[in-house]
């Protein structure tokens, strides 16, 4: 159980940060295609089979609302005053999970039609790169004001988008809703406590992530190869989001390879110890 819910946090966490995908994450702690089943297949199962989804969900739920309000603040503050040096930690963490995605995949070798889909998947991230490269994302102050009906819809309709893209590894949600205009209003109203516009903005969510769960895990179930190398893609491809950029001084390229470097080490430490179990 403990295990779960320190998974779930970490999954909170990086849920909040633009760049970083929750997805991702739950792939690489090894939780993903559980996830994926217990929500998609929720209303499938068995009654005992539906307590064991609903205490395995709870755990991770309960998790990633401690990783929100508790964590999300530290890692705020890093991405503030070290951007550069956390990016490059989260970097390292990242690359050296990579191979732990196609631990899962049953052949050794990639057909044509999954590099196909390894190609497809990496354009999704490189997409959205250059759309964010293009716009001007600013902090729209909009939590004091009046909250209008379509602003309430706008809301729902943005949590089922970051929602169903948070289930989707190397898509940060995160970096979804600041494309969208509504990152910075979203955290204010966590911050603030504003009930009811995040209660609209949750069951959005909720509804996305229901959704994009239920694809996933069939796709999973019957493609498991081709889904993997499409993911692959997705999240090869998106480490470009969250490149930093390098301050051209030794004392910091020195401290970026040292975090980028502890990351990777981090990282297959875990899969070494995992692997030896």
């Amino acid at each position: 159980m403990f295990k779960n819910v320190i998974k779930g946090a970490v999954i909170g966490v990086a849920n909040v940060i633009p760049g970083i995908s929750g997805g991702t994450l739950a792939l690489i702690l090894g939780i993903y295609e559980k996830l994926t089943e217990s929500i998609g297949e929720f209303f499938n199962v068995t009654r005992k089979k539906k307590v064991e989804y609903i205490i395995f969900l709870s755990q991770i739920m309960i998790g990633a609302g401690v990783g929100i309000l508790i964590f999300a603040k530290l890692i705020e503050f890093l991405f503030k005053n070290h951007y550069e040096g956390t990016s490059f930690f989260f970097l390292g963490v990242i690359i050296a999970s990579l191979p732990a995605i196609m631990h899962h995949k049953d052949k050794i070798h990639p057909k044509k039609n999954e590099v196909i889909l390894f190609l497809i998947g990496g354009l999704i991230p490189l997409v959205l790169f250059f759309y964010q490269s293009f716009i001007k994302v600013s902090a729209v102050d909009g939590i004091d004001g009046t909250i209008s009906g379509f602003y309430i819809i706008k809301l729902f309709l943005c949590g089922i988008i970051a929602g169903g893209t948070m289930v989707i590894p190397g898509i940060s949600g995160s970096l979804i809703l600041m494309i969208l205009g509504e990152y910075y209003n979203v955290l204010g109203f966590i911050n603030n406590f504003k009930i009811f516009p995040m209660g609209m903005f949750a069951v959005g969510a909720a509804v996305g992530i229901f959704i994009f769960a239920k694809v996933m895990d069939k796709f999973l179930k019957r493609h498991k190869d081709e889904t993997l190398y499409f993911i692959l893609g997705i999240v090869t491809l998106s480490l470009l989001e969250m490149w930093p950029g390098v301050t051209l001084n030794i004392s910091n390229i020195v401290l970026d390879m040292i975090v980028f470097c502890t990351g990777i080490f981090i990282v297959t430490r875990v899969r070494n110890i995992k692997i030896k179990r």
